[in-house]
């Protein structure tokens, strides 16, 4: 709650700071709809279970504030803000851990909401007038409630820092094409279950996310963009934490996930 709090003061700041100078500001909304292939693993390798959702399952909008910070004739500094909001339903496929069935034996569907959030601070080059190199440092917050019955509630959180280049690329006075990669290093990685009241600390959180955004200037206040985005996430297993009696942790998992985002931005 307490980065939330910093996130939310965060925007206020940034909104602000776009009220008293017009021309250095912009504020982006678009549609965004998610895939994701979630798996999970033992030890040795072995597929615990599964969460799968095709592209547009998992709907919601990523909203965003900039400003502009500095600007010299061969390079300008952004400051920036995002809040993505999501939720749908996965297929969840599995087994009773009880019983010890196996893969498959179990299927049902999963409830997900994913709130995430981040500011950032970049650098931008312009190699030429059709050409521009970024690099940046941003940090951000992570949320996942995943409600696999009424009795079964995970969710996982975590903070992170996020390192990013990009290069972008101006086709003609209207439409431009951008390639960006980021790195996510989670710190402080959770998953709290509600069924035992347990909180598990997660070994690792590393996500790698690429985007390609492409944009058209439609006049000098209004840009329409369409961004496509590729993540990869990888999770460590968690320390092991006894109820009744009984040791639990929570296992290794990796996901794929694809976002599409539909949008436009205003200048200000």
């Amino acid at each position: 709650m307490r980065f939330f709090r910093y996130m939310f003061f965060s925007l206020v700041i940034v909104s602000t700071t776009l009220l008293c100078k017009e021309a250095d500001a912009t504020a982006s909304i678009s549609l965004v709809g998610m895939s994701m292939d979630y798996r999970e693993y033992t030890p040795y390798g072995e597929l615990i279970d599964s969460e799968e959702a095709s592209l547009g399952t998992i709907v919601g909008v990523d909203m965003g504030l900039g400003y502009l910070l500095s600007t010299r004739s061969d390079s300008y500094e952004m400051l920036e803000a995002n809040v993505i909001l999501l939720g749908g339903d996965t297929l969840y496929t599995g087994s009773y851990l009880e019983n010890g069935g196996a893969y498959g034996s179990v299927t049902s569907t999963t409830q997900n909401i994913l709130v995430d959030m981040d500011v950032a601070y970049s650098y931008s080059t312009l190699l030429s007038p059709y050409l521009e190199l970024s690099y940046g440092i941003g940090v951000g917050y992570h949320y996942w409630r995943r409600a696999l019955s009424a009795s079964q509630v995970e969710t996982y959180t975590w903070y992170s820092l996020r390192p990013a280049v990009g290069a972008k690329y101006k086709m003609s006075e209207r439409f431009s094409v951008e390639l960006l990669a980021e790195y996510q290093y989670g710190i402080n990685p959770k998953m709290y279950l509600n069924s035992f009241d347990l909180e598990f600390i997660l070994s690792s959180a590393n996500i790698l996310e690429v985007s390609l955004p492409i944009r058209y200037q439609y006049n000098k206040l209004i840009e329409l963009f369409c961004t496509m985005v590729f993540q990869k996430q990888s999770l460590g297993r968690s320390n092991l934490v006894y109820a009744g009696g009984v040791g639990y942790y929570e296992p290794d998992s990796k996901a794929e996930s694809q976002y599409l985002k539909l949008g436009v931005a205003f200048k200000f």
